[in-house]
C-alpha cells in the first residue's frame, strides 16, 4: 500500500530485477525465518538468537573475500570472541557434548548465514527502489514458494469471527 499511495512502479522490480529478487527472497528472508523458528522449536530462543547473531561475522568474511583484504585485528579479534561465545552457549564450555541438538545448531547457523546474505545481497535492488517495495515483493514471493511445500488450507481447526478479523487485520494493516 505504502508504494501504491507513493506512486511507484510496483511491477517494475518484478519485471526488471527478479533474478535478484527471488534469491533475496528464498534464501535471504524464508531461510533466515524458517531456520531461527525452526531453531527456536528445537532449542530455545535464547540460544538461537545468540547463533543467529553472528551474522555480521559471515558479512565480515564475505566483504574480506570480496575485497581481497585480510580482516584488521580489531575484527579478527572480534571472530574470535564470537565464536567462543557460540561455544561456550552450545556446549556449556564441555568439549564432550553439546548442550543443543546438532539440527538446533544447523538451524540456527542457517538463520545466521541466510540473514548475512539477506543483508549484503540486496544492495543494488535498495539502490532502485524502496526498502518497502523490495520487502513487499520478498515477502509475497517468499510466501508463494511456501505454498509450494505446505499445505495452508488444510488446517484442521474452524475459523471463527476472532481468526477471521484477525486474519482481515493482518492483510489489510500489517
Amino acid at each position: 500500500a505504502y508504494s501504491f499511495w507513493n506512486h511507484e512502479n510496483m511491477l517494475q522490480i518484478f519485471r526488471e530485477d527478479w533474478k535478484e529478487l527471488l534469491p533475496f527472497s528464498i534464501v535471504g528472508l524464508l531461510l533466515a525465518q524458517i531456520g531461527y523458528y525452526y531453531g527456536v522449536m528445537l532449542s530455545n530462543a535464547a540460544v538461537t538468537t545468540v547463533i543467529m547473531y553472528t551474522e555480521p561475522l559471515y558479512v565480515l568474511l564475505w566483504m574480506a573475500y570480496k575485497n581481497k583484504s585480510l580482516p584488521t585485528k580489531k575484527e579478527i579479534s572480534c571472530l574470535f570472541l564470537a565464536f567462543i561465545g557460540v561455544f561456550l552457549v552450545t556446549t556449556h564450555g564441555s568439549f564432550e557434548e553439546m548442550a543443543i541438538t546438532p539440527l538446533a545448531f544447523a538451524m540456527a547457523m542457517l538463520s545466521a548465514v541466510s540473514y548475512a546474505f539477506y543483508s549484503v545481497q540486496p544492495i543494488h535492488l535498495l539502490s532502485k527502489y524502496s526498502n518497502t517495495l523490495v520487502l513487499g515483493w520478498a515477502n509475497i514471493l517468499s510466501a508463494i514458494s511456501l505454498l509450494t511445500i505446505t499445505s495452508p488450507y488444510n488446517y484442521p481447526h474452524t475459523w471463527d469471527m476472532s481468526a477471521s478479523i484477525s486474519m482481515a487485520y493482518l492483510i489489510l494493516c500489517a
